[in-house]
């Protein structure tokens, strides 16, 4: 589920950022909504046949929304202006139901006058809501169905505090000003929609819910309702810890069916979409084939076996509740035969003591839901933030990597899913950011694969614990299959921690093969960590581990204009070298990928001279490049030695590996291999490398990738930076860009890359920008990934706070 908290500013500002952060899908989930509100108006014989008539029925609400509310009126501007739409657009994205019923002929959609089943992606009216004062505090919460098509555009929106409002947390859509929540006052509101048939002209339904998230006592929130002009029907249900009140509306009508005011502990109120009021009822229609009456009747009898207690109650037991047919609460259930017909696209629970909630996307009973609370949006702001102490932000018992320990900030994950991770601030609130770089390039199958964790699972319950000469089926079956996916002639598979490892045993195994010590490699290079490791690579963050490994040579390949290899001079010139190590493209110092013929002038150079080939694969590997292994690309060559890390296991797990070619394979059948390690194919390890090479296989990901270049290539050759864009270049899902910016600009970069929720590499010393999404990302995703690259590119360029909208 996205994440996005509003930047603090005005009204207009803030429905900018939220337009231009999510352009995409907002003109996506527009689209849809006005081809629904169209195919509904033509189906029920009502007044709407065209998307020109549903936008000029839109634009007639506009007005009743400035005149109920100013800021709102423009904020919904600013989202249209951010994404690049009509406001009327989105209006209908805002005002959905209510326009369905106001184009249609209310008439002729009452019960009884169509089939019992109805087409599940057009069935938007089984939310379900519950209201409870019990022992622990009283608890709110809702499940929210709507058209199946909703569900991707499903977002929590974070709104920060101003001096008449208090903080809030709304279940929304991209693009939508709330649908649903709770502020930091401790008032919360749901909502049920009920078809009215008697729909007029009124103040956009989701302004409702934002304004009652302006109130500081629930009686406010129920006189927000009361006393607007509203369009169509809906339950609102409006509650803190001792109020709570259930207001049914249609487009003329209005009732109280629900009041709680006070201690009583034993207090329930169930919401389906059926009206408890006759006057209500008699304007408003259940949809043919809605399982509403199902619904209620299963919450009413949760209820009455035991008590609701608190919110994991609320959540689990009530809004969770999942029975055979037609007993579900969190899903429309068509049939016995047809389960499923429409997912529930997201849910909230509310412990209004403590003023907090959980949400989700999706199903509430396949889903695991997230905590919001308000300290991150009532924090100081990114300018005042930014005044702290480096010291105040690091208190941590370990080093960070790569740092100067006053300067380290870290990432504080809480979780993950897709091409998104979930990062916690102070207050433990989830904050969700678009994952551009596969964290430190290993996320290759994304985040949350449940697949990938099962099999670490079972092997775990299996068998976790194994010597470095331990024979299991697993063990052989990874190897078999990394065997399978590498160029005929290999034949053995040395397994390792990692990528780092993989290299330093590979160079190990070079030595011992050829009987020489010297090592040539680039200076545009990385191939790990450790001593040996960072000796080969050219990394700028060799220097100060020297003297490293004795007998390393560097050439200055693939940096500048000419691509002609030195490698072949420089083994005339060394003699006794022993290997060539290279990454197929150079990955984190700035994607360099080396022109046709290249690769071929090195094997053949390697032997002329003897020299084994290792190709460094860590970064490469498993499908970044579009292909199983980047070399695949270049000149039909086969090395010698393959190392393999980071996308072997997709990140579950600590694995790496050297493929081993039967030429230099044989010479250990009677040669000691003096290698080893205690953790050599650690089970757990062996089961993360499995998981992950068949989430690659079943899901078609590392030809996504080649699939995804061209995209890729051009979305970063068209970054909204053209004065400072120097170059930019992709292959597979690995791009970079390079940008003729300042020092200060390069370290003010990844602060306006976290402020605009993207994650990617950057790489000062190489002024590029380098990119590495999961392969799972979707092409919305990605487009929108490097436009905020750009935007927060333009933020440091330009030294203007991070975040605001441009």
């Amino acid at each position: 589920m996205r994440v996005f908290e509003l930047p603090k500013g005005g009204p207009r500002e803030q429905g900018q950022a939220h337009g231009e952060t999510f352009r995409p899908l907002i003109a996506e989930i527009a689209s849809i909504r006005t081809q629904l509100l169209v195919a509904h108006g033509i189906g029920s014989g009502g007044n709407v046949r065209s998307v020109a008539e549903a936008r000029a029925l839109a634009e007639h609400h506009l007005p009743m929304l400035e005149a109920f509310d100013l800021d709102l009126f423009n904020e919904l501007l600013g989202v249209a202006e951010g994404a690049a739409l009509h406001p009327a657009d989105i209006v209908i994205l805002n005002h959905y139901t209510d326009l369905k019923d106001l184009c249609g002929d209310g008439q002729s959609i009452r019960e009884g006058d169509k089939p019992s089943s109805v087409d599940s992606s057009e069935s938007d009216d089984n939310c379900s809501a519950l209201f409870a004062a019990t022992p622990a505090g009283s608890v709110i919460g809702q499940t929210w169905d709507m058209h199946g098509s909703a569900l991707p555009f499903v977002m929590m929106l974070g709104i920060p505090a101003t001096d008449d409002a208090p903080a809030a947390w709304t279940l929304s859509l991209t693009g939508c000003l709330g649908m649903a929540g709770l502020n930091e006052a401790g008032i919360a509101i749901t909502i049920n929609n009920l078809s009215s048939t008697d729909a007029t002209i009124g103040v956009v339904w989701s302004a409702l819910v934002r304004r009652v998230l302006q109130c500081r006592d629930a009686a406010s929130g129920r006189d927000v309702i009361l006393d607007a002009h509203v369009g169509a029907g809906h339950h609102y249900l409006i509650a803190s810890e001792r109020e709570a009140y259930g207001i049914e509306t249609s487009g003329t009508r209005k009732e109280m069916v629900f009041e709680h005011r006070g201690n009583d502990s034993d207090v329930c109120f169930a919401h389906t979409n059926h009206c408890l009021s006759q006057v209500v009822d008699e304007h408003t229609t259940i949809r043919p084939g809605s399982t509403t009456r199902e619904r209620y009747s299963t919450i009413a009898d949760i209820v009455r076996e035991e008590q609701v207690r608190d919110r994991a109650d609320l959540w689990y037991r009530v809004l969770g509740s999942h029975r055979e047919f037609p007993q579900s609460v969190s899903t429309w259930m068509a049939s016995p035969q047809q389960p499923h017909a429409m997912a529930t696209c997201g849910g909230i629970a509310v412990d209004l003591a403590a003023r907090n909630l959980w949400a989700c996307a999706g199903e509430v009973h396949r889903s695991r839901p997230l905590q919001f609370d308000f300290e991150a949006i009532s924090a100081p702001s990114q300018s005042e933030s930014s005044s702290r102490s480096p010291a105040d932000s690091v208190s941590k018992p370990y080093l960070f990597t790569w740092t100067a320990q006053r300067d380290a900030k870290g990432i504080d994950l809480c979780g993950g899913e897709g091409s998104f991770f979930f990062t916690k601030s102070d207050s433990g609130s989830p904050r969700r950011v678009l994952d551009m770089g596969s964290l430190s390039y290993q996320a290759n199958a994304g985040h949350g694969c449940q697949r990938i964790v099962a099999r670490i699972r079972n092997q775990a319950q299996r068998l976790c614990l194994a010597s470095p000469h331990a024979n299991y089926p697993e063990k052989e079956e990874l190897a078999r299959t990394l065997l399978r996916l590498a160029p005929d002639g290999f034949n053995k598979v040395f397994f390792t921690l990692g990528g780092a490892d993989a290299n330093e045993h590979a160079l190990k195994i070079a030595r011992m093969f050829t009987g020489r010590h010297k090592i040539v490699s680039r200076y545009r290079s990385y191939h790990g960590g450790t001593i040996a490791a960072s000796t080969v690579g050219g990394d700028w963050r060799r220097p100060p581990i020297e003297p490293g490994l004795a007998g390393v040579v560097h050439v200055l390949d693939l940096d500048g204009a000419t691509q002609r290899s030195l490698i072949p001079r420089t083994l005339e010139l060394e003699g006794n070298v022993g290997a060539v190590m290279l990454e197929p493209v150079v990955g984190h110092n700035g994607v360099l990928i080396p022109p046709p013929g290249y690769f071929q002038t090195v094997r053949e150079a390697c032997d002329a001279h003897g020299a084994l080939l290792i190709v460094d694969e860590v970064l490469t590997g498993f499908g970044r490049t579009g292909r199983w292994f980047g070399f695949e690309h270049f000149d039909d060559i086969t090395p010698d030695l393959i190392t393999l890390g980071k996308g072997l296991t997709g990140g579950y797990g600590a694995l790496g590996a050297v493929l081993v070619h039967e030429r230099v394979a044989e010479f250990f059948e009677t040669e000691t291999l003096v290698s080893g390690l205690t953790q050599y194919a650690h089970p757990l390890g062996v089961a993360a490398a499995q998981g992950a090479i068949q989430v690659y296989e079943e899901d078609g990901l590392v030809e996504r990738a080649g699939e995804l270049e061209l995209l890729l290539r051009q979305a970063l050759e068209q970054l909204c930076v053209p004065d400072y864009l120097s170059g930019a270049r992709a292959i597979g899902l690995l791009g970079a860009v390079d940008l003729a910016a300042s020092d200060d600009a390069w370290k003010r970069l990844p602060q306006a890359l976290h402020a605009r929720g993207v994650h990617a590499h950057t790489n000062p010393r190489a002024r590029a920008v380098i990119v590495a999404p999961p392969l799972c990302i979707e092409a919305d995703d990605l487009k929108r990934g490097v436009e905020l690259i750009g935007h927060a590119a333009a933020d440091a360029l330009s030294n203007r706070e991070p975040g605001r909208a441009t």
